[in-house]
């Protein structure tokens, strides 16, 4: 598990948890305060840039609709969005 800041709420703690088993492509993940995670391993490759840790909680809580939702309210953002999707 990746050393996150002391700030990082539970829910974060617990999507970066199962982040960490990713076995498809690549997730560089820079954090709130702008420290960075990177996690799997291989093409593709997607970094993500979170605003807050809300995105973290609403996917814990909602799934795909909860991630999506708080990208349409601009708490993360990335290169590609067809990338993140896939």
């Amino acid at each position: 598990m990746p050393v996150l800041p002391g700030n990082a709420p539970r829910a974060a703690r617990a999507v970066l948890r199962l982040l960490s088993r990713l076995a498809h492509g690549r997730l560089l993940l820079t954090l709130p305060d702008g420290s960075r995670l990177a996690f799997g391993s291989g093409e593709p490759a997607v970094a993500l840039r979170l605003a807050s840790w809300q995105p973290l909680s609403a996917a814990l809580a909602r799934g795909d609709v909860g991630f999506a939702e708080s990208w349409i309210e601009g708490q993360w953002e990335c290169d590609s969005l067809i990338d993140v999707l896939d």
